[in-house]
């Protein structure tokens, strides 16, 4: 995904794309995704700060603005993350035979 800027518009974002194609903001390693959905979720900025405290408040407040100007690219991107997680999920399950860890942790819930 791109950032939805032009190469030259904007140079001091903390937007950062890894190797893997994950939007992280700043040096801290929160996913944009965690901070989008938790102002979906209703969330004020301040909020979310004390939430991930490790992030600056101004790079919440950018974060924010980009996830609203850009809300396209945004939704196609948390919708291409849900599936890559569904994707590995799959194939993890797929590898390992988790019926009997699913029944353990279902009879757990039932005697709390």
């Amino acid at each position: 995904m791109t950032l939805g800027f032009a190469d030259n518009a904007v140079t001091d974002t903390p937007l950062s794309v890894d190797e893997h194609g994950v939007i992280r903001i700043g040096q801290t390693g929160v996913l944009l995704e965690s901070v989008v959905m938790f102002y979906r979720e209703s969330a004020t900025a301040e909020q979310i700060v004390q939430a991930f405290p490790a992030l600056d408040p101004a790079e919440i407040h950018y974060v924010l603005g980009y996830s609203l100007q850009y809300r396209d690219q945004i939704d196609d991107y948390l919708a291409s993350r849900a599936a890559d997680e569904a994707r590995v999920r799959s194939e993890v399950e797929g590898r390992f035979d988790v019926s009997a860890l699913k029944a353990r942790v279902q009879r757990e819930r039932e005697v709390t």
